[in-house]
């Protein structure tokens, strides 16, 4: 309270001062940067190295709280800072159980070395920079609240941790498939399908249809025979009324942290309400494409987007980038605009167990299970030892969630690794591409950046790509977990990434995504999209774009940027009809219900 009170009086955060000079041992020739008053800095240097040095030490000096506690999060160190304290349904050492266990900075060593001798050079520029401004010693008021002395040296391992669990976050339906399981085991599969049907085909796709083609193939199963058979058995019958680990009261001197947890939730679950376009010159005002990227990312504050603007001789980029990240994410250069939103790709398995004998089974041997042995640091509390199986298939989670744990059968985690691990070269590439060909080819390199990219160059050409490390299910859907104990249901390799969804100028003149499907369900011999969001702000995009274009209109930036602030819900055109049906003509005797109905009903969407 008292730190917090010298700061209200006296704050110390650092400033940018106009016409100042800052002498840093790391650059290699002056840099220039100009803040504007939005606060995006503005860096011209002579080299890329000095740029991303730059990148570094100011991203520092406006994020540095926020970077420490995302890496701290990847690293499954939060609850050492933080404390034991709730974490969503979960607890902060949960989640450091989870993510340790699952690897996010072993991942990060491998896309280090994966990467060019050059990409290397420059993440460790920016490193370079974040280290010296942790060297000037100021340290956040976060830290000071937290009762921190000093901040650990940042390393590129940290960066790349981070990119990871903000994919993991993004790269699958593992947590749909618990929830699905869970109910299983409450109320019986059949009922879990019936609560929540998976692959909902809303008959919308994105893309357009002389995109797509004509291929189809049968969908597979989303529950297999020997789940079917067994899951009954393999619930737990008797659950513990009470798993997590004990949390003290949360009082006043408890609750900003547990505030700051919940905000660091939402990061590590990842996010799925975001949308773009791109339209054809023939279509706009000025014969030029004109692209829109509207992320929605989770509101925190700071955000979790920091802009800057990039400038040498070899490239000029301007965007945003996610924290920890040195090239820009989103954005556009001399030649080139991009943007990326959720795709849903399926790239997760559950993989259910039979226990036998201290191992698991696998087509009636049993196997051992490998260990892994970490130490976890709890603010406040004496470290705790934990030990993690792993099957064949991956990291056990009934090891890692006090909460969760007792209440699954033997449960593993099915992932599909970094691959080639080319996203930091890929990042690079986009910064210095010149054409929408070059652009698409660039992307060809991410495979932990799984999502949909649209972009557009100044010629005129414009394309969609979904880059992904997508696994090939022979027998499955994907969207519940599948039998372990037989390798039947095992991923035969990743589908190529030339056969993923893509489009480059097509036909009718824009592309839009908005989180749905963007294929039909069927449309490949394995599982594309998983659970996707219904298509009503696709289609909302869609009506936008042929309003303004019929009759020979044409789209100016002024229609994009109206676009990104509308807020109508296509779908709450039909659901109004269904509650005009059973309730706003209702006759309520809850006042409580009768007020909720009005409101609800009186709500113009």
């Amino acid at each position: 309270m008292f730190r917090l009170a010298g700061y209200t009086m006296r704050p110390d955060y650092p400033k940018a001062r106009p016409d100042s000079t800052i002498p840093l041992a790391g650059l290699a020739a002056p840099v220039t940067v100009e803040v504007s008053d939005a606060g995006v800095a503005r860096i011209v240097a002579a080299s890329d190295l000095d740029a991303m040095f730059a990148t570094g030490y100011l991203q520092a000096r406006d994020r540095m709280a926020q970077l420490d506690l995302f890496r701290h999060l990847a690293r499954g160190e939060l609850a050492g800072l933080v404390g034991l304290v709730p974490f969503g349904q979960k607890t902060s050492l949960d989640v450091d159980k989870l993510n340790r266990f699952l690897g996010f900075v072993d991942d990060a060593k491998l896309l280090y070395a994966a990467a060019s001798t050059a990409e290397r050079l420059a993440l460790d520029a920016f490193v370079a920079g974040i280290n010296a401004w942790l060297g000037e010693g100021l340290l956040p008021l976060e830290h000071r609240l937290l009762g921190v002395k000093q901040i650990t040296a940042w390393r590129a391992e940290d960066s790349l941790a981070i990119y990871r669990m903000l994919m993991f976050g993004l790269s699958g339906n593992h947590d749909r498939e618990i929830r699905r399981l869970l109910m299983a085991c409450e109320a019986g599969i059949e009922a879990a399908l019936r609560i929540w049907p998976p692959a909902i085909d809303f008959g919308v796709f994105t893309l357009p249809s002389d995109v797509v083609g004509d291929e189809r193939h049968p969908l597979l199963p989303a529950v297999v025979p020997e789940i079917r058979e067994w899951l009954p058995a393999l619930c737990p019958t008797e659950v513990p009324s009470q798993h997590r680990p004990q949390i003290s009261a949360v009082d006043a001197t408890v609750a900003p942290v547990v505030r700051l947890a919940e905000s660091l939730w939402t990061v590590h679950q990842g996010w799925s309400a975001s949308n773009q376009w791109v339209i054809a010159g023939s279509l706009t005002t000025s014969g030029k494409p004109i692209l829109g990227n509207d992320p929605h990312l989770p509101h925190l504050n700071p955000p979790i987007v920091w802009g800057v603007e990039q400038q040498t001789p070899d490239y000029r980029v301007a965007g945003f980038t996610l924290p920890g990240l040195h090239r820009v994410v989103f954005g556009f250069n001399d030649k080139v605009a991009w943007g990326a939103t959720t795709n849903h790709m399926d790239r997760q398995d559950l993989v259910v167990h039979i226990e036998s004998d201290g191992g698991y089974l696998l087509d009636g041997v049993v196997q051992a299970f490998a260990t892994r042995t970490e130490i976890f640091a709890i603010k406040g509390q004496d470290p705790l030892t934990v030990t993690a199986r792993y099957t064949r298939d991956g990291l056990v989670l009934n090891d890692v969630d006090a909460n969760l744990g007792p209440r699954l059968p033997l449960t593993s985690l099915r992932l599909p690794g970094v691959g080639a691990a080319g996203d930091i070269d890929a990042a690079r590439d986009m910064t210095y591409a010149r054409t929408a060909t070059e652009l698409a080819q660039a992307l060809q390199g991410m495979d932990s950046g799984c999502t949909n990219w649209i972009f557009a160059d100044v010629d005129g050409n414009f394309g969609y790509e979904s880059p992904c490390r997508l696994p090939i299910r022979r027998m499955h859907s994907g969207a519940f977990p599948v039998a372990g104990w037989t390798g039947a249901y095992d991923w035969h390799g990743m589908v190529p990434k030339s056969e993923l969804p893509r489009a480059f100028n097509p036909k009718r003149g824009w592309l839009a995504t908005a989180n749905s499907d963007n294929i039909p369900l069927d449309r490949y011999a394995t599982t594309h999209n998983s659970d996707a969001p219904a298509p009503w702000r696709f289609l909302r995009i869609a009506e936008s774009i042929a309003a303004a274009t019929s009759e020979g209109g044409r789209i100016d930036p002024a229609f994009s940027a109206a676009l990104q602030l509308d807020v109508y819900d296509m779908g709450w055109g039909r659901l109004r009809e269904d509650l005009d049906l059973w309730l706003c003509d209702a006759d309520l005797a809850d006042p409580f219900a009768r007020d909720a109905a009005r409101q609800l009903c009186a709500w113009d969407g």
